[in-house]
């Protein structure tokens, strides 16, 4: 996966690099829909911060390019872990 156990800190995940994971959530296809605070502070003219949002698939998958396909819930935990990143940013900024 994309974080280790020993970056729990708090009750939150992160990464091995240090940035945080707000949430991993199954879809309907068994997919990992990943909301992960991204390192980028500037793209282009755009300011950030910014975050991810990854669907990493099971292993040995030959699905190209997969689309979310998220129950309520599932959608309810996405709209949380965005919730958390954007409050947490706006205290900062």
């Amino acid at each position: 996966m994309y974080f280790d156990e020993d970056y729990d800190r708090d009750g939150k995940r992160y990464t091995d690099r240090g940035f945080r994971i707000y949430a991993e959530v199954k879809d309907s296809g068994n997919n990992t829909i990943r909301v992960q605070e991204s390192s980028a502070h500037v793209v282009g003219e755009l300011d950030g911060p910014f975050v991810w949002i990854f669907t990493d698939l099971p292993k040995g998958s030959t699905e190209v390019n997969p689309a979310p396909h998220l129950t309520l819930n599932g959608a309810k935990k996405v709209m949380k872990a965005l919730h958390d990143f954007i409050y947490e940013n706006e205290e900062q900024g």
